[in-house]
């Protein structure tokens, strides 16, 4: 976290002296008693150069702000969720069910379920949210396997035919076996809480491990890096209760 830290310390010096250098420059050209025609000139200049180096900043300072975000989670991490049954099975599916999800696709390996949430009321989808729970039948699949992003893929272009308009995304991704190893540890803290100029995406991986009737994934009761990372955790919670 602190190397994390320096980094986002230095892109935003970097950018807060690089910014004031630019309008500094452009003021006292506005000042100056150079000819009109040339000051115009080189304040355009400055200010596409001003331009280009928000372009430049900002996605390294989102970048390192996402890991401190990240570190902080970590720290915070709370405790595996105690449940009586497993949420990837097909057990499961009539909870889904009554949570509005319908199916979107199956196979002896995964079965995913969607749902397009909208609700005026609540300010997370205010705006279309396309959520996606998956449940990984196969225990050697992962958890970012291609076979799962192509049929995500394929469902929201089905969505897209149908004109209905998505602007963010929850996806969980479920499954089961018998020992939370310290790969699947890893693989379940690989999440996603990015914001994509206007569009959140966020992905959970979870797993529930069999001999201790629990599930394990990256989340904390005192701290979210997001509001929709925070949906997200909630809205999980809520199906697996």
């Amino acid at each position: 976290m602190d190397k994390a830290t320096a980094h986002y310390k230095k892109y935003f010096i970097l950018f807060i002296t690089y910014t004031v250098i630019i309008v500094g420059s452009i003021v006292a050209l506005l000042v100056s008693p150079i000819d009109t025609n040339i000051t115009l000139s080189i304040v355009l200049i400055l200010l596409i150069a001003m331009i280009g180096g928000v372009f430049f900043f900002r996605p390294r300072i989102m970048f390192h702000t996402e890991s401190i975000q990240y570190y902080r989670l970590k720290e915070r991490q709370g405790p595996p969720l105690k449940l009586n049954k497993s949420p990837a099975t097909k057990d499961f599916y009539d909870t889904l069910r009554q949570y509005n999800f319908e199916p979107g696709f199956s196979s002896n390996e995964f079965t995913i379920f969607k749902w397009f949430a909208k609700d005026s009321k609540q300010p997370v989808i205010k705006r279309p949210m396309l959520v996606i729970y998956v449940m990984i039948h196969e225990s050697s699949m992962s958890f970012q396997s291609p076979k799962i992003i192509k049929e995500i893929n394929r469902l929201e272009n089905a969505l897209y035919k149908e004109k209905k308009k998505i602007t963010n995304y929850t996806v969980f991704v479920v499954k089961s076996g018998s020992t939370l190893t310290t790969d699947i540890r890893n693989a379940c803290d690989y999440v996603t809480f990015s914001k994509v100029r206007s569009r959140s995406i966020i992905n959970i991986n979870a797993f529930y491990e069999i001999k201790t009737k629990s599930l394990y994934f990256l989340y904390s009761d005192t701290f979210t890096p997001n509001l929709y990372y925070q949906y997200g955790v909630d809205l999980l919670k809520k199906l697996v209760k």
